[in-house]
């Protein structure tokens, strides 16, 4: 469900969505209702994806869309599929209304917060307690600075 991850370019997307969650299938169909234009067809394997629902705007980057989206079922095939092993549904579903937008359309990059702005959050995580395993965030902060080097933490 990552708005960054682009998709909205594809006329078809195919999902062999047999070992999907409930909750796979949701971001799915939110990824296309937000990103793919109307007309898109995507086909899912055992599981229907939610034909409708609200797609919440994304905290610190009001340019992503959001809003309500609409999908069809257009088809439902029954056919033996080999890596089952038995019979397998294929669901046809149809974007009807979308939140695509020609002017937008295409990858769009994930702001990036200011060092200060991520101290901020680090330390008002810590004082309300919800920074609570220290060892692993310093590992993490290690690790961070092994891979970007120190540059990345210079202004």
């Amino acid at each position: 469900e990552d708005p960054y991850e682009y998709i909205g370019d594809a006329d078809i997307v195919f999902v062999f969505s047999t070992c999907w969650t409930k909750d796979m299938m949701t971001s799915l169909a939110k990824c296309i209702g937000r990103q793919c234009k109307p007309g898109t067809i995507a086909i899912t394997t055992e599981f229907l994806m939610p034909l409708s629902g609200v797609i919440e705007a994304v905290e610190d980057d009001p340019d992503i869309p959001h809003g309500e989206y609409k999908m069809v079922l257009e088809e439902k095939l029954d056919g033996y599929c080999g890596v089952t092993g038995g019979v397998s549904t294929a669901y046809i579903h149809r974007v009807v209304r979308s939140l695509y937008d020609e002017g937008m359309a295409g990858p769009r990059q994930k702001p990036q917060e200011s060092k200060a702005e991520s101290a901020w959050k680090i330390i008002q995580a810590y004082e309300s307690n919800q920074l609570t395993d220290t060892e692993k965030f310093v590992r993490n902060a290690k690790n961070s600075l092994a891979f970007y080097s120190f540059d990345y933490i210079e202004e």
